[in-house]
Formats: structure tokens, C-alpha cells, sequence
């Protein structure tokens, strides 16, 4: 199990298979593996290239597990799981968030600003879903 889950169940107070799989499946609907593997191949020339890079990664961590925290709040679905059921509710900005990955996903070399933005517009997000008492 991810670190970043270890603790979501016990403060969702969710079966620990439920919190691994929503993270799981969050990580997998938003590609976010591929971009923590992007920032992982960002160069570094000096502390603060490996200063912001460490940031870049620690928060893509932070919102995956803010984001998966609020789809744990949410009831289970009969068929399907949360995430799948958060995806298919049409939500504008998650439907602005997924395209906007699409197509940084299909650049062919990435650099700190794109990766920032990246990972600024999955905390809006999850912003968004804290306004509206979930995603």
C-alpha cells in the first residue's frame, strides 16, 4: 500500500481496502503516475532545481491523497466504484482538469512551469470538490 494511504483510511474511517483502492484508482483515471515519473525526469542544475522538484512531487502526493480523501466521503456506488462514479457525474472542471492532462501528456518533453501547472490545476480540483462538499 502507498505511503500516502496509510493513514487515509483512519481518518476516513473506511476498511483499508476501500482507501487503497480509491487512491489506486484516482492515480490511475488522472495518469497520475506518469506524472510523477515526469517530474522524477526533470533535470536538475543545482539545489533549487532539486529544491522545487521535491516540492512538485511532495505536492502531487498532497492533493492525490486530499483528492482521494473527499471520494471517500462520498457514498459507494452499487455498480462500480466512487472514482468511476466521480468521473462519470460530468463535472465541468473535472472534464477542464482531464483534458488539460491529455494534452500535457502528449508534449514531448516537460519542464518545471508545465509540471507546476499540472499539479496547481489538480489542487484547484480538489479545491473545487472542498466548495462543494466533495468532488
Amino acid at each position: 500500500m502507498p505511503l500516502s494511504t496509510s493513514s487515509i483510511w483512519r481518518e476516513q474511517k473506511v476498511a483499508v481496502a476501500d482507501a487503497a483502492r480509491v487512491y489506486f484508482d484516482v492515480g490511475e483515471a488522472l495518469h497520475l503516475k506518469w506524472f510523477a515519473d515526469a517530474i522524477e525526469t526533470l533535470p536538475v542544475q543545482g539545489r533549487w532545481h532539486a529544491n522545487a522538484r521535491g516540492v512538485l512531487r511532495d505536492e502531487l502526493f498532497a492533493q492525490r491523497r486530499a483528492l482521494s480523501a473527499q471520494l471517500l466521503q462520498l457514498r459507494a456506488p452499487d455498480k462500480g466504484g466512487r472514482v468511476q462514479a466521480w468521473l462519470a457525474a460530468a463535472d465541468p472542471t473535472l472534464t477542464y482538469t482531464l483534458g488539460m492532462f491529455n494534452e500535457i501528456r502528449t508534449q514531448k518533453s516537460l519542464d518545471y512551469p508545465t509540471i507546476s501547472v499540472a499539479v496547481r490545476r489538480l489542487a484547484q480540483l480538489v479545491a473545487a470538490g472542498q466548495r462543494k462538499g466533495g468532488p
